[in-house]
């Protein structure tokens, strides 16, 4: 609208400068009238390109990803609601009018983003990647494959960063619920192994995570199967008389030291062998997409809100209050990420047993 008022502003004081000159002088100056209203024209096209830098400074620029955006604004939230005296801070409340206000910021956001990634500024997808069912069963092989380097890298690196792999795929966690499992969250019922998440990065509170999560065992396949990797694991680890023999995997930032076996095993990996997706994509929380897309993509296998219940993810604000995983369902969800094969007689195998004796 300012760049139309603009021209017409020019137009007209052109036209009453011609108005007093000579006839014969007429067509010169329209002439210059036009030449005039060209460089208007360039002039307020610099000008709206110059105003828009001005409200969007990085419109040509990579900027972060739009849920790294929204992890802001919930980081904003948290810090304004909570109540830390240590801190010398005191609880406020988040206002309706900022959260809306917000809600439209990041919406704006996210529409910046999808600009930039149609005029290739910015890659069209971000984050990292899933692996295919091939590339978990080369990745555990791999795991198990570790060799001893010196007195610092033992055979141990191998057991505990395959253990920690099938962790993080049988209880679709993140890196920082299995570094914290305790020794007594786990427990056998029936025919599974239980293991019992106290809070998650969705529930800090805890108090939607309540259920337990039923791991299975594949003596079909015992490079993936999680009680195997489990028993190699407690009898090839020294507990210390401390604080930390409570938790399942010794030290602290087990996670840290997990992701840097994760990198050397993928850059051992030859890069003739697909993986489903590029080697820099792969991350610790690769498991838990992995798994939450295996089991959605299963054939006759179970449902988006079963895969959901088991991850700890809200399927919907008032459907929280009312849904939650039963047995059956989480102990269905548990065979298939097991890799037990739907169709044949295996998908009801026991795990191994022992006689008291």
């Amino acid at each position: 609208t300012s760049l139309a008022q603009k021209r017409k502003r020019n137009f007209a004081r052109a036209f009453d400068e011609e108005g007093n000159d000579e006839e014969g002088n007429a067509e010169e100056g329209n002439a210059e009238e036009g030449n005039d209203e060209e460089g208007n024209d360039e002039d307020g096209h610099e000008e709206n390109i110059d105003e828009e830098d001005e409200v969007n400074p990085s419109k040509n620029k990579v900027t972060c990803a739009p849920k790294s955006y929204q992890n802001f604004v919930s980081a904003l939230k948290w810090f304004i609601e909570s109540d830390r005296p240590s801190w010398d801070k005191k609880a406020m409340i988040w206002s309706s009018e900022l959260s809306d206000a917000l809600k439209k910021q990041v919406k704006a956001y996210k529409q910046d983003v999808a600009e930039k990634r149609r005029e290739g500024i910015m890659l069209a997808r971000e984050g990292k990647s899933k692996y295919s069912e091939y590339g978990y069963g080369v990745i555990c092989e791999y795991f198990n494959g570790i060799q001893p380097v010196g007195k610092k890298h033992t055979y141990n690196e191998g057991i505990f960063g395959s253990l920690f792999t099938k962790l993080s795929v049988h209880t679709m966690g993140r890196s920082d619920n299995v570094d914290d499992i305790l020794l007594k969250s786990f427990d056998f019922i029936n025919d599974s192994l239980r293991v019992h998440f106290v809070t998650t990065k969705s529930d800090q509170t805890g108090e939607r995570t309540s259920e337990f999560k039923r791991l299975y065992a594949n003596p079909f396949l015992p490079d993936s199967c999680l009680h195997l990797d489990m028993i190699i694991f407690i009898f090839c680890t020294h507990r210390y008389s401390s604080k930390e023999c409570s938790y399942l995997f010794n030290g602290t930032h087990q996670n840290k030291r997990y992701l840097k076996i994760l990198n050397k095993v993928k850059n051992d990996i030859p890069l003739s062998i697909d993986l489903g997706c590029a080697r820099s994509d792969i991350a610790a929380h690769s498991h838990r997409k992995f798994a939450e897309s295996m089991a959605v993509s299963r054939l006759d296998g179970p449902s988006k809100v079963q895969v959901c219940l088991r991850a700890g993810q809200s399927v919907g604000r008032t459907q929280d209050c009312y849904m939650s995983q039963e047995d059956d369902a989480d102990a269905f969800v548990g065979r298939i990420l097991a890799l037990l094969k739907l169709t044949a007689d295996q998908f009801d195998i026991l795990p191994p047993h022992f006689d008291e004796e």
